[in-house]
């Protein structure tokens, strides 16, 4: 816990407690929550519960499963929230934004030029230090950037190697 004097806003309402608040501050209590959660012994637990829940469950589980695959256009719906909040939570971006980048791109990755195909074989390259975002590449450029650690005398290096012995 903080120990921070803190606004009551800044705190969960609790109804077992004399004021009706958590004695931790949301900050605290959600920090707490997910260190818990890691715990080995926790984590086994929630995997059994979601286990038995499943077994009890199961038919009206895989009635909902059953109708988002019989309904593309659920599923795809779907999906793309998925890849919205993915895209957002990693890079701050929306999908939409992911598309306009694609678009004004032409297609094209930002290092080979080569064309991506569709919008799925993307990858969005990012500063790992600022967490800003760059621009649109494929997998390889992508991989090679990471595997150089975003290090320009590693890829300088690279390059001079491959003049060195190109003939």
């Amino acid at each position: 816990q903080c120990k921070k004097n803190k606004p009551i806003t800044d705190f969960y309402a609790h109804k077992t407690m004399r004021d009706g608040y958590r004695s931790a501050c949301k900050t605290c209590t959600i920090i707490a929550c997910i260190e818990h959660r890691k715990k080995p012994e926790i984590r086994e637990y929630v995997r059994k519960y979601r286990q038995k829940y499943f077994q009890k469950n199961k038919k009206e589980i895989m009635k909902k499963r059953r109708k988002y695959l019989e309904n593309p256009g659920i599923w795809e719906k779907y999906r793309e929230t998925q890849k919205n909040c993915v895209l957002r939570k990693k890079f701050g971006i929306t999908l939409q934004q992911k598309k306009e980048m694609w678009q004004e791109q032409k297609g094209l990755c930002a290092i080979c030029k080569l064309s991506f195909g569709n919008t799925k074989s993307t990858h969005v390259d990012h500063d790992h230090k600022t967490k800003k975002v760059r621009k649109l590449l494929c997998a390889k450029c992508n991989h090679l950037i990471g595997l150089a650690k975003e290090n320009i005398q590693i890829l300088e290096s690279a390059i001079n190697y491959i003049k060195e012995f190109k003939i």
